[in-house]
């Protein structure tokens, strides 16, 4: 079972670490926030379309 989760994470990183933050958010830098989210952009009166 071991080796055929192996061959499913070498599959899915292609070779990158398994601590990069691209591949794992367990691993992000959450310190500086996250993007804006659509929900706010509604609250704040923006549209909704094209964006």
């Amino acid at each position: 079972m071991d080796d055929e989760l192996d061959k499913v994470f070498q599959l899915y990183t292609n070779g990158h670490d398994l601590h990069d933050p691209y591949l794992s958010p367990l691993f992000g830098d959450f310190t500086k926030g996250f993007p804006s989210s659509r929900r706010r952009r509604l609250a704040a009166g923006g549209s909704s379309r094209g964006q």
